[in-house]
């Protein structure tokens, strides 16, 4: 269980990872906030604040986000744990590991890393992306 006394009613770090899951998933579809935030009914500003965490999604701004972006909603929450852990203090050197982890980890350079092969991914045929994630998958097995 994640220790949120010192800010019972501010978003935790289950929010970053939450959020964090939502933009790669936004970018992983090539959607701009301002459209996704349309979709949901809140500003794009406010759907900054989702992205990074500062701000709580409601459960039902969740669910309209799963629908928004064809995403399952247990995919939203999946290895939750794990992910929050992975937060803190993990090597740069070893991988991020955990259920959706890699999303959940804000370091400034592994969120840069991502946000380049997202912006990579997103420009590449069916046939290159194929390729691109059975060659990600080598590095891992």
């Amino acid at each position: 269980m994640v220790d949120r006394a010192k800010n019972a009613r501010g978003p935790g770090p289950e929010d970053k990872v939450i959020g964090a899951r939502v933009r790669a998933r936004r970018l992983a579809l090539g959607l701009s906030q301002k459209h996704v935030a349309a979709a949901l009914g809140v500003t794009f500003q406010q759907f900054q604040k989702y992205e990074n965490g500062t701000n709580r999604i409601s459960a039902m701004g969740i669910y309209r986000l799963s629908e928004a972006l064809n995403l399952p909603l247990g995919d939203v929450y999946e290895g939750l744990t794990t992910a929050i852990a992975a937060t803190g203090g993990a090597n740069d050197d070893q991988p991020v590991g955990g259920d959706g982890a890699l999303a959940a980890r804000h370091s400034a350079h592994l969120q840069r890393d991502i946000d380049t092969l997202l912006s990579i991914f997103t420009r590449l045929t069916q046939t290159q992306r194929s390729e691109v994630i059975a060659k990600a998958f080598e590095f891992v097995d």
